[in-house]
């Protein structure tokens, strides 16, 4: 259980108006501490539904981080790339009210469960990329590199994905195909911009990966495809599994799982 008397929540703030659309987060800020560090989360729902209310590492903030909580295009608001070039103008806006809010942001962690942990992945696997980076809000100026990635079982692989689970990818209305407004094999040139595997370069940054082994909906091997990338770029990353852990399974952010993102967390900030 979070101690909601440690933190102060500032609940939707405006990030981001695009396409008639308020863009917003939250904030929750540790009330005891000064400049705390800053971690970003961002909600999980297949791309098409969930909320920043959501927040599943709000326990962060009783550990002296400030955690913002962001919301982003969902796929009946428009199709990749929308939502990286969202969370992106998110990062710039955190940075640019770090002052006036009261907290730190020269480093930044993402995290993110399941097509939030997609995000944030691609956050971290796509620092300097123009393409995606897109020009929304007002504060261009401002970095949206990240320094960290905590993954919560996320999709990592949308070819590989076409092969293991077609129903996720080809039908009209699956989610992949809502997400990339096509399919994967009409436009393998944008599944793989889309797939934070096949971004992974020299400039990723370190992740910390929790995969559930009995997990349906997002299969192991999309966390396998992402981490040989990582070995093959001598990206260093930490990967947990929970032992009969399903898609979305709560008890990652008890303990003991909370321990791995701490120290993760304690590395990356110092």
């Amino acid at each position: 259980m979070t101690d909601q008397s440690a933190i102060r929540s500032l609940l939707d703030i405006t990030f981001l108006d695009v396409d008639g659309l308020s863009l917003k987060l939250d904030l929750h800020l540790p009330m005891e501490v000064q400049l705390p560090q800053l971690v970003m989360w961002i909600h999980g729902g297949g791309w098409q539904n969930g909320d920043k209310a959501d927040c599943r590492v709000k326990y962060l903030a009783e550990h002296g981080y400030a955690v913002a909580s962001v919301n982003y295009r969902l796929t009946h608001q428009a199709c990749f790339p929308a939502q990286i070039h969202d969370v992106k103008a998110a990062i710039r806006w955190l940075r640019a009210h770090a002052n006036e809010y009261g907290y730190k942001a020269q480093k930044l962690v993402v995290t993110g469960g399941s097509a939030g942990a997609h995000l944030a992945s691609l956050l971290g696997t796509t620092v300097g990329d123009a393409e995606l980076e897109g020009t929304l809000g007002d504060y261009l100026d401002q970095s949206s590199a990240v320094d960290g990635v905590g993954n919560f079982y996320g999709p990592q692989d949308f070819i590989l994905r076409a092969q293991t689970q077609p129903d996720k990818v080809f039908p009209v209305d699956s989610i992949v195909h809502k997400l990339l407004g096509c399919r994967v094999d009409e436009h393998e040139t944008l599944a793989k911009q889309a797939s934070p595997a096949w971004q992974v370069d020299a400039k990723t940054v370190p992740f910390v990966i929790f995969q559930g082994d009995a997990d349906e909906q997002v299969l192991p091997d999309q966390q396998a495809s992402l981490m040989a990338v990582l070995d093959k770029f001598n990206i260093k990353y930490q990967y947990f599994v929970g032992e009969g852990f399903v898609h979305g399974d709560m008890r990652f952010y008890d303990e003991p799982y909370r321990e791995p993102l701490l120290r993760f967390l304690g590395e990356i900030y110092g």
